[in-house]
């Protein structure tokens, strides 16, 4: 990619330094003037299409939004991540917008975590999951009434143990007694 960018703009330096007089008489026409005029079409062709290529583009990777999808269970919800695509020295804003379906104060969690398009996960985990171990990430959330609104949001701001990849994790949580919801969340992290 380097190397590309080094041609590029050797390129266009060259072209910038030759000057063509666009409207200057031929007192006489010759193989090498018609090169000359072909060369500069091309050139001015060119740099019409590498002024477009190195135009300033909008940021919008760091405000780009993830959307996690549901796998199934009672609970609809909305569950986002800000940036996109992660760096781990950076963080990642989280979302979850929801009005509970169902009560909530204990149950278990079941978590796998694919890399790119395994069938099989890496990672398996269950872990029981309660008001007090919720209310240590986000106060004043459990217990959770049927028809309560939820609007939360919860940064993670140290990352750095992630391996760069890409990854499908797929979260599972029951209550004690009904299934409450699945996410599903594909995301990058970079390097």
């Amino acid at each position: 990619m380097e190397h590309l960018a080094v041609c590029v703009l050797l390129f266009m330096s060259i072209s910038a330094a030759v000057e063509f007089q666009e409207d200057a008489p031929l007192l006489f026409e010759s193989k090498y003037e018609r090169a000359a005029q072909l060369t500069k079409a091309k050139v001015t062709s060119i740099k019409k299409v590498l002024s477009k290529s190195f135009e300033p583009q909008p940021l919008t990777r760091l405000t780009d939004t993830g959307k996690a999808t549901s796998c199934g269970g009672l609970q609809k919800f909305n569950l986002t991540w800000t940036p996109k695509i992660v760096n781990p020295s950076r963080g990642v804003t989280f979302r979850l917008q929801m009005t509970a379906a169902t009560d909530f104060s204990s149950g278990q969690l079941d978590v796998a975590v694919y890399t790119d398009e395994s069938s099989e996960p890496f990672i398996t985990d269950s872990l029981p999951v309660n008001c007090p171990m919720i209310d240590k990430v986000i106060p004043n959330l459990c217990p959770i009434k049927k028809g309560a609104p939820i609007d939360v949001k919860y940064d993670q701001s140290d990352l750095t143990a992630l391996p760069p990849g890409s990854y499908k994790l797929t979260a599972n949580i029951t209550s004690t007694k009904e299934w409450f919801m699945c996410a599903q969340v594909v995301v990058t992290i970079e390097g």
